[in-house]
């Protein structure tokens, strides 16, 4: 995930022609925030780590919720799995949502030869948000398998 930021940093730099300096100030600051995530789950990870060091078991959790409840000394109840879970699957179903219709957006740009450069910038954040809420998801579906 951090090549893919890093990699749409570049090509979104302030001062690009294809980009205004406040979109890339907004871009920016949605970028900070997308590294603070990743610093935020490498914590997570290392944290699991160790427990799992400490503990013998096999899997660590990864979903945030289910590692401040390992914290708390509880396991993630069955019921607040699953609320958890559709909840993933409705933010997934969303942005899926949202990434068919910027492609058409995109398409109808190039279609009415009107510049689309910002608009597939935008469908390329859509397709990142989209990995990083299917890995969520599939991490989630792993837990619940685990507690079944």
């Amino acid at each position: 995930m951090r090549v893919r930021v890093a990699e749409a940093e570049k090509a979104i730099a302030p001062g690009s022609a294809a980009v205004g300096s406040d979109q890339a100030q907004t871009l920016a600051s949605g970028f900070r925030r997308l590294r603070r995530g990743t610093r935020q789950e490498d914590r997570y990870q290392t944290r699991h780590r160790a427990v799992q060091r400490q503990t013998g078991r096999s899997e660590a959790a990864l979903c945030p919720a289910a590692v401040m409840a390992e914290r708390r000394g509880d396991a993630l109840d069955r019921p607040a799995l699953q609320r958890s879970l559709a909840e993933a699957e409705e933010r997934l179903a969303h942005v899926e949502r949202q990434i068919e219709n910027q492609r058409k957006l995109v398409a109808k740009f190039e279609a009415d030869g009107r510049e689309a450069g910002n608009a597939r910038r935008l469908l390329a954040g859509l397709e990142l948000l989209l990995s990083d809420r299917r890995s969520h998801r599939d991490l989630l579906l792993k837990q619940a398998k685990g507690t079944a």
